[in-house]
């Protein structure tokens, strides 16, 4: 079987299922060895952002058993592959080392493919050059989409509390360069039902807090 693993807004059903609909089976994951960070600053029609983006633990300074990504898998045929490849143009897709997989739901079998979409460079200071700036910043709907997916995680499957918590604190650099691009954000909650909850548990991260504190509006 071969799986794709989401580590940011393919967490989310809705997000995911653009690409692929109808592929509600998934289960969470931890893999380590990997780290995740605001430094995928990917080509998209619009105004600029910084995604989220994953990269080999090493290269971020960590060793393999100090980082991890948490995130969920679905199986995909060859054709579902095609599509979410280009859907995540501008990333590479490697294959996972199952010995690095943390299974919540002990769903693998020896032979299983698991695929996840990583930002490569040869930059000698990637990631550092690809943090966000005030041209290409962190976006709060897109943060919405990946927090909506860990909540998703936490009401669906057992044995995943602090899922979100998890996400939060185990990805890299956040910034002050975050809009809040969210409609008529005096009343969020409009647009965006889980606003109030979301803004909760992003500020209950100490890191975290003193930037979400500097979120502008554009």
């Amino acid at each position: 079987m071969e799986y794709v693993f989401g580590y940011g807004s393919l967490i989310y059903s809705l997000s995911r299922n653009r690409t692929t609909p109808d592929k509600n089976r998934i289960f969470p994951l931890k893999i380590y060895g990997l780290a995740r960070g605001w430094w995928a600053v990917i080509p998209v029609p619009g105004p600029g952002t910084t995604f989220l983006g994953c990269v080999e633990a090493v290269r971020y300074g960590l060793k393999e058993d100090e980082s991890f990504v948490n995130g969920v898998a679905y199986q995909v045929t060859p054709e579902d592959l095609r599509l979410i490849d280009m859907r995540e143009i501008g990333y590479t897709r490697i294959q996972v080392d199952l010995n690095n997989v943390q299974d919540y739901c002990n769903q693998f079998q020896p032979g299983d493919r698991v695929w996840v979409y990583t930002v490569e460079s040869q930059e000698k200071n990637f990631p550092k050059d690809h943090y966000p700036t005030a041209e290409l910043p962190i976006v709060q709907s897109y943060l919405d989409l990946c927090i909506n997916g860990c909540l998703e995680i936490e009401k669906e499957f057992e044995n995943t509390a602090g899922f979100c918590s998890d996400f939060i604190s185990s990805t890299k650099h956040w910034s002050k360069f975050w809009v809040n691009d969210r409609i008529f954000p005096r009343r969020p909650f409009i647009h965006e039902p889980n606003a109030f909850l979301i803004d909760r548990i992003l500020a209950e991260n100490e890191e975290v807090r003193q930037f979400i504190q500097q979120r502008y509006i554009e």
